[in-house]
């Protein structure tokens, strides 16, 4: 089966993650080059990739519209195209579907955003002022309200509601394709937001469209956006039973940060997207933690016995690990855990979990124990706990978080003196020589190492990192 993707960016969430988990589940994928797909506030080249899609031949098509419709997640919250324009680039599906008759398409869309880009400590101050004006609007709206509005903001306001207005037409555009029967399935994936926003309306629109034309099968409408495309992939193959575990009550019924609805809504829709069903009795155990610690440690201790596998979500809080509960976790060396996901809000994170834990007969295991060290590197040691020690040190030295320079003696300091010497202190602490067990076969860590640090898009907001592993096995080495 060959797998076509058109990623959302280049950012390692919607590239890396992919090629990674193909590695893991020894899927067939192609992807664009990587630098066709643009940089932070650069868009893709929109042309050439749609060329290059329609072109291309496949099994399964996964398809970002923010990338066809507009160059990228980001791209698509800017003025650089207009609906009529967007609504061309969308129509090369039709394209792809003629040329490809049997082949399966699955659409992500994103639903906006409540606020504006960051991409500087100003347009930083202004997201937070943006928010706070939908927040003090009256709910659900899709135009803009008479209100006072700062000065500084009149330059935004009015562009911003066009542009929701842009692109909540192609999402209804996506729903017509799957109506159509030219898309199998599409992702509505609502971006960072609050609980009454701007999208309330939208749903309630979307949500009747897909009712009234009973795809309520095949539209998937819920918190997230990076993690889309990684679940689109595994739901090609996924249809596995887990045995899912939340720390508390309060966990599962909390509305996340930057969400708008239950978590457990969150996680019903996405499990059943990425081709999940519950079962007590499944080996395969999923664990939510997001308020006892205490709790999770008990529980880690009894599914490291009673389990075949354990993915663990920490969602204590958006961007990165809750400390604490992660070191001692992994000091206790349970060999069952063999994944972890933290690295920005809760239904991200979630999306990335569920593909670790996913089930596929030829699934390589040493593959996807790497995929669980780079998580902790980047989730637990740069988000949860580095990054803000890097981001104070670049504001003392009058440094932009959001503009890192490429040649920042800062930056190469931290990453060099101080990043890489912890990060690899904490591989070979508490997973060199440990022993790891699947499928009743024993493996044992022989290496561990980072090989590569970065930030992507030069800004603290994300990073990129290799890590090395090797194992040995009662046949030798792996």
């Amino acid at each position: 089966m060959k797998i076509t993707v058109l990623p959302m960016d280049n950012r390692p969430p919607n590239y890396k993650f992919l090629k990674e988990l193909a590695k893991i589940y020894n899927l067939n994928i192609e992807l664009p080059p990587e630098d066709r797909l643009g940089f932070y506030m650069s868009p893709g080249n929109m042309e050439w990739l749609k060329d290059w899609l329609v072109k291309q031949s496949g099994d399964v098509f996964i398809i970002s519209t923010e990338m066809l419709c507009y160059g990228g997640l980001i791209a698509s919250r800017e003025n650089w195209n207009s609906y009529s324009g967007a609504a061309e680039n969308l129509s090369a599906i039709e394209k792809i579907k003629e040329r490809n008759p049997n082949s399966k398409i699955l659409l992500s869309s994103i639903i906006r955003r409540a606020s504006i880009s960051v991409f500087s400590s100003e347009t930083r101050d202004y997201w937070e002022e943006m928010n706070e004006y939908l927040k003090n609007m009256n709910s659900g709206a899709l135009i803009k309200k008479e209100k006072s509005i700062p000065v500084f903001l009149e330059k935004y306001v009015d562009e911003y509601w066009t542009l929701r207005e842009r692109n909540h037409k192609i999402n209804k555009d996506c729903i017509e394709y799957v109506k159509r029967g030219i898309a199998e399935v599409l992702v509505l994936a609502q971006e960072d937001t609050f609980e009454n926003g701007p999208q309330v309306k939208e749903i309630e629109i979307l949500s009747d469209l897909v009712k009234g034309n009973g795809l309520s099968e095949k539209v998937f409408i819920h918190n997230g956006a990076d993690e889309v495309l990684q679940e689109l992939l595994i739901r090609s193959f996924n249809s596995t039973f887990v045995d899912l575990f939340f720390d508390s009550e309060k966990t599962k019924n909390k509305v996340m940060d930057f969400e708008d609805r239950s978590f457990k809504k969150n996680v019903e829709s996405h499990m059943k997207l990425t081709g999940f069903r519950k079962d007590k009795n499944s080996g395969v155990s999923i664990l939510i933690s997001g308020s006892e610690p205490e709790k999770t440690k008990e529980l880690i201790k009894e599914l490291d016995e009673s389990k075949e596998e354990i993915y663990l979500l920490d969602v204590f809080k958006a961007n990165g690990s809750n400390p604490e509960l992660i070191d001692q976790v992994i000091s206790e060396k349970f060999e069952k855990l063999l994944g972890f996901s933290a690295w920005n809000t809760a239904s991200n994170s979630l999306g990335t979990l569920l593909c670790m834990a996913a089930g596929k007969e030829d699934k390589s295991y040493l593959n996807l124990y790497k995929f669980f060290m780079e998580r902790l590197v980047d989730d637990h040691l740069y988000q949860g706990i580095y990054r803000e020690k890097l981001e104070n040190s670049l504001i003392e030295n009058n440094e932009d978080i959001y503009k890192v320079r490429e040649n920042s003696k800062i930056f190469s300091k931290f990453r060099d003196d101080i990043f890489f010497p912890e990060a690899n202190r904490f591989l070979k602490n508490n997973f060199l020589n440990k022993k790891i067990i699947v499928n009743e076969e024993e493996y044992v860590v022989s290496s561990v190492s980072l090989d590569k640090f970065s930030l992507p898009w030069n800004r603290t907001f994300e990073c990129s990192v290799d890590v090395n592993i090797s194992f040995n096995t009662m046949g030798g080495s792996k």
